[in-house]
């Protein structure tokens, strides 16, 4: 083939427009400033906020680009009133996750005594908070909208929509969620037995340790003491194959240790504490209680038989049963 021949065919005309057409695209892709115009952004859907888990300052993480306001609110309901623990504002959409509770990122401003609220540092175990993420567009419309109920909607065709107490916020705008502070294990269903005493079980937030509390009720024992304690696992009567703690109080008789012959335990006591005048037999586990499991704890006077258990007509003995969650 005759390559100049086939160039020399092709229409002169076309030759002329080409270099214009070219030109016109050129100037197309620039803006007024003469920069290159960048492509049209989509936008974003706000979604999916993910709380870190096992801490009581969470890092908080979200979908959809960055944001304008971050709130965090006590109870389950995302509004601008006194239930507000944190809000977080910066200027334009420029907060960028993850953002660490209770430190202000920075360049931005805390508002939550703005609407009665007050800030705090730390979250509160068992408490339920609401978390929301919005964006400048929507918040320049609800900023002054105090008490009223924020609900992110699928469905809208307006950014907000005010109706009765309610304020619905479009998807690419807002978002939200809930979680449970819940680092340590909860405790249900205490049944306490025995002539001894009456047993009482209390949760904590600060460990897997349980307070325990207990008061002598059988009649002719004057003193409010104890002489051993002791915690059984995945069991309702006492298993000495599945003990996990178990403390005697000791004193030295005649040259020779004693076990379980002086009442030198008291009320209250956190399960797994170092008591004075006693011997740990079987050391408390290091990570405390784990959830979903029964638990059977127990109590004794030094005037127990040391053999009978789980009947309600043993002297000198009590205990309770519970479970974790």
């Amino acid at each position: 083939m005759n390559v100049m021949h086939t160039l020399d065919a092709f229409p002169r005309r076309y030759w002329i427009l080409f270099p214009a057409a070219f030109l016109l695209l050129f100037l197309s892709c620039e803006s007024e400033d003469g920069t290159l115009a960048p492509y049209a952004e989509r936008e974003n859907v706000m979604s999916t906020i993910v709380i870190q888990d096992s801490t009581f300052a969470p890092k908080i993480t979200w979908v959809g680009g960055y944001s304008c306001v971050l709130g965090v609110n006590r109870g389950s309901r995302a509004v601008l009133d006194s239930s507000l623990v944190w809000l977080v504002k910066a200027q334009g959409n420029t907060l960028r996750y993850p953002v660490l509770f209770g430190q202000l990122p920075q360049g931005a401003q805390e508002l939550s005594g703005t609407y009665g609220g007050r800030p705090i540092t730390k979250l509160k175990e068992d408490d339920i908070y609401t978390y929301w993420i919005i964006k400048e567009d929507a918040w320049s419309l609800v900023s002054a909208q105090r008490g009223k109920v924020m609900v992110a909607d699928a469905a809208a065709t307006g950014i907000v929509l005010a109706r009765n107490d309610s304020l619905f916020i479009q998807a690419a705008s807002y978002t939200q969620a809930r979680d449970t502070i819940d680092i340590y294990v909860n405790l249900k269903d205490p049944d306490p037995r025995g002539r001894l005493a009456d047993i009482m079980i209390e949760e904590t937030d600060s460990s897997n340790n349980p307070l325990v509390r207990f008061q002598i009720k059988q009649d002719g024992i004057s003193d409010t003491l104890v002489a051993a304690v002791g915690l059984v696992v995945n069991s309702a009567l006492y298993d000495v194959n599945n003990v996990l703690w178990e403390v005697l109080s000791k004193e030295t008789v005649g040259g020779q240790p004693a076990y379980r012959t002086k009442n030198v335990i008291s009320s209250p006591l956190f399960m797994g504490q170092t008591l004075s005048q006693t011997q740990v037999f079987i050391s408390y586990p290091a990570a405390g209680l784990e959830r979903n499991k029964l638990y059977y704890f127990w109590i004794a006077t030094k005037d127990w038989d040391g053999i009978s258990r789980d009947t309600r007509t043993v002297n000198h003995y009590a205990w309770i049963t519970f479970r974790t969650w």
